[in-house]
Formats: structure tokens, C-alpha cells, sequence
């Protein structure tokens, strides 16, 4: 029995191989050991992988990466590879697809390993490969079953041992052929081995950044070769500007499509977050010379001047003005008159306050296919500046609105909200009243305690008291910690002589918020109204020592 023991565990032992093929030991140059880092340079896993073509295109386990922001190589002949982006990731299968940066002197080191097309049977022979750059062990597995995943791939599974550092090391076939990456089992006796042709079907699309399992790491995501998915995933990338990894897509995307205009402005627009201004004109000039459509190129140009002059603090760099921008514009419509080009000058003209020459050309925009809401909104901003009648005015907020049809739809909500604070704001209290009621029609659970008790001061002062006190208790349920509404509530029942739930709402704010004045104020008043004058102003006063500005005039009025 114990003879029997000792040779059951030599058959389900791995052992050094002998007889592997000349193919196999010229595979095992293939390898190499992956170190991934993260943020701060900190070392945070290591595994293995190989070569699968000269470009350096590489397959490892998909583990090493999570987390990770830096990666490289070093391969069987110790010469070490940056990992330049992944191309794509199983994190089922803990399967990878990248490339590493390859100098052109380099390529011809690289021995690339050929991908298995044909599965070997259970009990066949397989060889994995343990790393060393001096002497790599190689040695013998028999796989135990042969499953079937994605397609009918073949999927080994091996009842042998094998450590788990050793994931990702290629497990090949007699003819040195990379059958797939060794994954460790959660049961301790088991291994796998997804075939390797799974993981070079991956490609990657405008959307691979975004995937759940790209999620998982900081590196950057591969370009897609088709320019329209390219341009999906540069735009998709570019607007999260906390984003490093966006001057390498833009390199890469230059690279790929050097006559295209989207590379240039996203390297650009990175420059132009860390306020290396020098660096982004330098960039665009590079992009007017080289694209094909030119009036692209100084639109981007143009766009990336106003908006540095417009949003940004800097006063060192001074070669962009907003003169600069308009030459650009003007240089782009000079190639190709579009009206979007016209519409962003004519935001230069008014932030530069011409505002009769913007509102002349928003005026002309409106009239081509560009006709749209922000046109006439814009043309009533010039408008106001230049302190236009009103009904000059609201004839382009009408204007606006008049772009949606009813009943209304989300889109329609800034201009709604737009015109109706104009209206409040020039006392026109009902007409804004009927806005704000399309617009919470519209908006509905996404509005806030600001929006109602903005609603409610319009009510007010339109006398449409109980629509205010409907209003006020919406603000108060939205924003329950917002001291000023109940305070607000308190006085506007005091108002309409609802003097005890006006106290008790008064009290309810004292007792919330007893540093607040306001709620003492307005229980103060309400106890004058009830004819308690002493008591009320007693409580006026703490008000006023507690900061209100409303305690000290109804002090006066009622001390007499």
C-alpha cells in the first residue's frame, strides 16, 4: 500500500522535463515576468506572460493589473519593455491583452510566441514554463480534463499543483505552440488554462475604457484602429480631465490619424489643464499644418484661446486674446463658413462687449440650420447689456422657447427657468409663476429646496398666498436642514393671520436651529400680534442679538 501511495503522488507530481522538443525551449524566450506599480510607484504585483508578436503585443494575467498605474517587463533575456496600454481584459478568466513600448532597434530581440490552433486531449502532453533569465524550467503537465468555453474553446483543467506566483506562465504544446496562461484554482489541488485564443480574439472599441473590469486599473486603454471608434473613445476619455492617461491616447490617436484634428485638440486640452499654455499653441500650430480640414483645426484653436481667456486665472501667458480667438474663427470661416463658427464668434463679440455686432450675428445664426433656443437666448443677453426695452427683450426669451413644442420636454427646462427668473426679476411675478410650473412639471424629483422656496418668494409677491405655503413646505421637505425656510414659512403664516401655526412653526425653528434669529423674530411678532408685546419683544431682542437683521425694525415699530 505505501508502494502504491509513492507512485500515485509521482504521477500527480510535475516533474523536470527531459524530452520536451527544441521548439519548446525556444518558446520559453517568449516569457517574461510582469511588475505592475500603482500611483505612487509603490510595487504592487507581479506574474507572467508572452510575447505574441514582434510589435510587442503580449498576454499575462489580467490580477497584476488592478489597481495598477505603471507597468513593465522584463523578458527572458532581461531587457526591460514599459507597458504602453491595455488592449483588453477577462477578469473571469484573468486573461490580458497589451502592448509594451518597443524602441525599433529592439524589435528584432523580440521572439514572439505562436498561438496553439488545435487543443490537445486529456492526458496529452503540455509544458509550462517557470521564468529565469539564465536557465527557465520547463515542465510536463498532462491535463486531466479538456472543457469547453466561449465558441468551443478548449479549457484544461489539471488535478496537479503549481504556485500560485506562477500565474500567467504559458503553459505549450510539443510544438512549443502557446496553449494558454497557467491560472491558479481556488481548490489548492487544481489549475486551469484558458486557451490563449480567447485572449487574442480581444480588441477594443470606443467603449473598452469604460467596461467594469478596465475600471479596475489606472492604465490606459488602446486606441481602436477604426477612426470613428477611436474618436468615441477619445471624447469618452477627454471628458474626465483628471484623466492622465489622455496624452497618450492622443499621441496614439496622432499617430494613427495624423491629418485628423480630435488627436491634436485633446493633447491640447491637457496641456492646457496643467496651464501649459506655450506647450497647447505650440500643438494646435502643429494641427493647422498638418490636418486635412483646416477650419477644424482653428475652430479647436480658437475655442481653446476663449475659453483660457474666459475661465482661466493665469496672467503670465499673454499671446492669447480674445482678438487671437476671432483671427482663428475668422481663419476657419474663411475655409469653410459654418454657422457654428459664426455662433462661437459671436460668444467672442460679446464677452469681448461689442454687443451690437454678437447680437447681429446670433440674430443671422437663427435664420440657417443652426436655428436653436441658445440663439435667441443669446441675442437677449445682448439685449440687457445694451438696456434694451423689455419687450425687445422677452421677444427673444419667447423666441427660446418657442424652439420646443408642448408639452415640454427636458430640453426645454433652462429657457423655461431662464425666462421666468427674468420675468421675476423685472416683476412680472404671475407670468414667472406659470414658468416655474412648467419647469417643476418637467423636472419633477430632481429639484431642490432652493427651486420651491424661489417659487414661493414669486407667489409672494404675486399675492397667491396659499400656492406659497404649498411651495414653502416643498422647499422645507427637500432641504429639511435649511434653517431660512422654516423661518420663511413661520413669517408667511404669520402674514396671513394664521398667527398659531405660525408659532408653532416659529417655535419648531428655534427649536431645530436655536442659534438662529429669524425663528425667534417671527415667534416674537406673531406673540405681539396676539397681543403679548412684552413677551414679543423680549423675544425680538434675543433675535437681534442673535444676528437677525429682521428683529431691529420691528423692535422699533412696536417698542412705541
Amino acid at each position: 500500500m505505501k508502494k502504491l501511495t509513492i507512485f500515485l503522488a509521482f504521477l500527480l507530481t510535475p516533474f523536470m522535463a527531459t524530452a520536451q522538443s527544441s521548439a519548446v525551449k525556444k518558446a520559453a524566450k517568449s516569457m517574461f515576468k510582469l511588475t505592475t506599480f500603482d500611483a505612487n510607484g509603490n510595487l504592487l504585483h507581479t506574474g507572467y506572460g508572452a510575447f505574441v508578436d514582434a510589435d510587442g503585443t503580449c498576454l499575462a494575467n489580467w490580477e497584476a493589473f488592478i489597481g495598477a498605474s505603471k507597468a513593465n517587463i522584463i523578458d527572458a533575456q532581461g531587457r526591460k519593455y514599459d507597458v504602453d496600454c491595455l488592449i483588453g481584459a477577462n477578469e473571469i478568466y484573468n486573461v490580458s491583452k497589451f502592448k509594451v513600448v518597443v524602441p525599433a532597434e529592439k524589435k528584432m530581440a523580440i521572439t514572439p510566441i505562436t498561438i496553439a490552433q488545435t487543443k490537445i486531449d486529456a492526458g496529452g502532453e503540455s509544458w509550462l514554463i517557470e521564468y529565469d533569465i539564465k536557465a527557465p524550467a520547463i515542465k510536463k503537465y498532462q491535463p486531466t480534463k479538456v472543457e469547453s468555453f466561449q465558441n468551443d474553446l478548449p479549457y484544461y483543467i489539471y488535478e496537479q499543483t503549481a504556485a500560485d506566483e506562477l500565474a500567467g506562465s504559458p503553459f505549450l504544446n510539443s510544438n512549443g505552440e502557446l496553449l494558454g496562461l497557467m491560472q491558479p484554482a481556488k481548490k489548492r489541488t487544481d489549475i486551469y488554462c484558458p486557451s490563449a485564443q480567447y485572449a487574442m480574439s480581444m480588441t477594443v472599441s470606443g467603449f473598452t475604457s469604460k467596461q467594469a473590469t478596465m475600471r479596475l486599473t489606472q492604465m490606459r486603454v488602446a486606441l481602436p484602429d477604426d477612426y470613428d471608434q477611436a474618436v468615441v473613445a477619445l471624447y469618452m476619455n477627454q471628458s474626465n480631465h483628471t484623466n492622465d492617461n489622455i496624452l497618450g491616447m492622443a499621441n496614439e490617436f496622432i499617430g494613427k490619424f495624423p491629418t485628423a484634428s480630435e488627436g491634436y485638440n485633446a493633447k491640447a486640452i491637457h496641456f492646457v489643464d496643467k496651464n501649459q499654455f506655450a506647450d497647447a499653441a505650440q500643438v494646435m500650430e502643429e494641427a493647422i499644418e498638418k490636418c486635412e480640414k483646416k477650419d477644424e483645426a482653428h475652430f479647436d484653436y480658437s475655442k481653446l484661446i476663449f475659453n483660457k481667456v474666459v475661465y482661466s486665472n493665469d496672467s503670465t501667458f499673454t499671446d492669447w486674446t480674445l482678438d487671437k480667438a476671432i483671427s482663428e474663427v475668422d481663419a476657419a470661416m474663411a475655409v469653410n463658413p459654418l454657422p457654428v463658427y459664426n455662433l462661437h464668434k459671436g460668444k467672442i463679440l460679446y464677452t469681448d462687449k461689442k454687443y451690437d455686432d454678437a447680437y447681429n450675428i446670433f440674430i443671422d445664426v437663427s435664420k440657417t440650420n443652426m436655428h436653436s433656443a441658445e440663439c435667441f437666448y443669446n441675442a437677449s443677453l445682448c439685449l440687457q447689456a445694451n438696456n434694451a426695452p423689455q419687450e425687445k427683450i422677452l421677444e427673444m426669451l419667447d423666441s427660446a422657447v418657442a424652439c420646443f413644442s408642448q408639452p415640454y420636454k427636458q430640453d426645454a427646462a433652462l429657457y423655461l427657468m431662464l425666462r421666468g427668473k427674468h420675468l421675476d426679476d423685472h416683476g412680472m411675478y404671475r407670468k414667472a409663476i406659470n414658468d416655474y410650473n412648467e419647469y417643476e412639471k418637467i423636472m419633477g424629483q430632481m429639484l431642490n429646496g432652493n427651486f420651491y422656496y424661489l417659487k414661493e418668494q414669486a407667489e409672494l409677491k404675486a399675492k397667491l398666498y396659499q400656492q406659497a405655503l404649498e411651495d414653502i413646505d416643498k422647499a422645507i421637505t427637500r432641504s429639511p436642514k435649511e434653517q431660512l425656510y422654516y423661518a420663511e414659512k413661520a413669517m408667511l403664516q404669520v402674514r396671513v393671520n394664521k398667527l398659531d401655526e405660525g408659532m408653532a412653526t416659529a417655535q419648531l425653528c428655534m427649536t431645530r436651529f436655536p442659534d438662529y434669529g429669524d425663528g425667534h423674530a417671527v415667534y416674537g411678532l406673531a406673540q405681539i400680534l396676539q397681543g403679548k408685546k412684552k413677551e414679543g419683544i423680549t423675544n425680538l431682542q434675543k433675535a437681534k442679538n442673535l444676528g437677525s437683521e429682521m428683529a431691529e425694525p420691528l423692535i422699533e415699530k412696536y417698542s412705541k
